[in-house]
C-alpha cells in the first residue's frame, strides 16, 4: 500500500515555476503526480523521476515518462 504522502501533488510550488518548461526532472517524485500536473499545467514535453520507495516507484514508472528508481547511495548524473 502506498502511503498518502506519496500520493501528495504539491501544487504550492506554482509561483516557483517559469512560464515555459519543457523537461522537469523531480528527485523525490513519489507516485509521480506532482509531475503529471506540471506537464498538464504547463504543457511539459517530458517528465521524469527519482525514487528511492519501491511501492511508489513502480506507481510513477506508469505514470512518468522516465523513472529511476534508485537508493540513497546512487550518484544520479544528468546532461543535456
Amino acid at each position: 500500500m502506498i502511503q498518502d504522502y506519496f500520493k501528495n501533488t504539491r501544487t504550492g510550488i506554482l509561483p516557483l515555476l517559469p512560464d515555459n518548461i519543457s523537461k522537469v526532472l523531480e528527485i523525490g517524485c513519489g507516485v509521480g503526480n506532482t509531475l503529471l500536473w506540471i506537464k498538464e499545467l504547463k504543457k511539459c514535453r517530458w517528465i521524469g523521476g527519482v525514487e528511492i520507495f519501491p511501492d511508489a516507484a513502480s506507481k510513477a514508472r506508469d505514470n512518468l515518462d522516465e523513472l529511476y528508481e534508485k537508493n540513497s547511495d546512487y550518484t544520479l548524473r544528468c546532461a543535456g
